[in-house]
């Protein structure tokens, strides 16, 4: 009400109830485990984010409804309900549910037109250096020709290559074993 700004979302998840591990060690293991590379970065608010991914595509696929998917929750209410224990208990309708609030279907609205991935590939070959058979060749060379095959493209389509440049050699390592140049050519 402010105007300081237009949207806002405020969220808390939590294990609490059930789990005394400290946050920060969660974290460690779960990175460990399960480093999430494709996720990760963009910081989704999962799982919420990840299922909302996930029921917008059956949507899209097979036309299920946001009605179908209320009558489930409204029917995990009513049984929830009838356990004492239960977290949430109290009376859910349909419309309760239909008329809640988005909380992750924004873009839509935004004024710039949403960048949709054609592809995802990827090829892990070594854990570290001294496990790579060619120090030359990285593990692009399999996946960069991969996900160009399933999005239907080739390097000469291509109006802007964005790369991971940690390092300079990685730079120019890519460059070539995507397909952009010759092998040997990419520092020239």
């Amino acid at each position: 009400m402010s105007g300081q700004c237009n949207a806002v979302l405020v969220c808390y998840g939590s294990t609490q109830r059930s789990t005394r591990v400290p946050r920060r060690e969660r974290a460690d293991a779960r990175a460990l485990l399960d480093p999430l590379p494709y996720e990760a970065p963009y910081e989704p608010f999962n799982p919420p984010s990840s299922y909302a991914l996930i029921a917008a595509r059956h949507m899209h696929e097979y036309g299920t409804t946001r009605r179908q998917l209320a009558e489930v929750a409204v029917a995990a209410r009513r049984w929830a309900q009838l356990n004492p224990e239960a977290f949430a208990r109290d009376p859910l309708s349909l419309q309760d549910v239909l008329s809640a609030r988005m909380v992750s279907d924004r873009a839509r609205d935004l004024p710039q037109k949403p960048v949709h991935v054609l592809s995802c590939a990827t090829s892990v070959w070594h854990r570290q250096v001294s496990g790579m058979h060619d120090l030359t060749v990285t593990p692009a060379s399999e996946s960069g020709p991969k996900a160009l095959a399933q999005a239907g493209l080739t390097t000469a389509d291509m109006d802007m290559v964005q790369l991971y440049d940690a390092f300079t050699i990685n730079t120019i390592m890519l460059l070539e074993d995507l397909g952009f140049c010759k092998k040997g050519e990419g520092g020239a």
